[in-house]
């Protein structure tokens, strides 16, 4: 049995909204786990909530209740300060590398070691930059002394996972880390997230609403979904809507979760009646509605 990196049970979160003067329900009992030596990927259409679940992660914001902990610490309320001590033991990678443009690429990776760290010596600061440096496979040597402004948008990514590692996590946590790259690039990057976690042994929470990296890199994937009207919904804000391997989530029968996947999904959704029907169906056993599909080229009119 895999021991769990993260667990969160029930979690709640909501804000006020000035206009009604009522709570508005974000985050409504979030469920999940993430396991060491896994990549857990976090997925959901904008405003599903991500963003807010990723700050109360990573200790930006305070959940409303439930029970969260990080690498077996509790940082549930009201031991939310608990993660300030956590926060040593985990890395972040941020949608744009987030490096500082005044520091070179070697001070950049340096940085969360000296402010933790600094009674180390410089020399051997220098010999982990290096290490770090190595394990996204970017040599010292050519990359170190060099500026962020002159790198790539790849070479930004590597270097901003460099430091999330520089600290050696046991649980690193990656906001669209393929986002803005090309698609050779992406995957890439993809591959060298998924080696690391599997070498070693970390565990990597993944935020992304690009399936193909997902599919690429998930161990375990959960769908969140919030709430619309058309929809019908039994609940307030997002919940956890869907959540298995990547196989459980392909072959999953839930209407959002065959919409959301599109083409990746081994179902199709009727979206007259939103039943879930055999993949590539003619007509909706449900509704007998035909299914409609639009050709990529329209013949021109004459």
């Amino acid at each position: 049995m895999k021991k769990s990196a993260l667990v969160l049970t029930d979690v709640e979160k909501g804000y006020l909204n000035k206009y009604t003067q009522k709570k508005d329900t974000v985050l409504n009992k979030v469920s999940l786990t993430a396991s060491l030596g896994e990549v857990t990927v976090l997925m959901g259409q904008s405003g599903c909530g991500k963003s807010t679940l990723f700050r109360i992660l990573i200790g930006e914001e305070m959940p409303d209740a439930g029970h969260i902990e990080i690498l077996a610490e509790n940082v549930s309320p009201p031991h939310y300060r608990n993660i300030e001590m956590v926060k040593k033991r985990f890395g972040l990678l941020f949608q744009n590398g987030a490096l500082f443009n005044s520091m070179t690429v070697g001070d950049n990776i340096a940085f969360p070691i000296l402010e933790h760290q600094p009674q180390l010596h410089a020399g051997i600061v220098d010999i982990m930059v290096d290490t770090k440096l190595r394990q996204v496979e970017l040599e010292p040597e050519n990359y170190k002394y060099k500026m962020p402004s002159t790198l790539s948008g790849g070479e930004r990514k590597r270097v901003g996972l460099a430091r999330a590692l520089a600290l050696d996590p046991q649980l690193i946590f990656c906001d669209e880390p393929s986002a803005g790259l090309d698609p050779i690039v992406s995957r890439t990057i993809d591959k060298l997230i998924k080696d690391l976690v599997t070498v070693l042994g970390i565990a990597a929470v993944v935020v992304t609403h690009e399936l193909d990296s997902a599919f690429s890199i998930a161990d375990r994937m959960v769908l969140l979904k919030r709430a619309v009207p058309e929809h019908e919904d039994a609940w307030d804000g997002t919940v956890v809507y869907d959540d298995g391997t990547p196989e459980d989530i392909k072959n999953s029968c839930k209407p959002y979760t065959v919409e959301f996947l599109g083409e990746f999904s081994q179902n199709s959704l009727c979206l007259s009646c939103r039943t879930v029907q055999k993949k590539n169906f003619s007509v909706c056993e449900k509704c007998g509605k035909v299914r409609h599909i639009f050709p990529l080229f329209l013949p021109p009119v004459k």
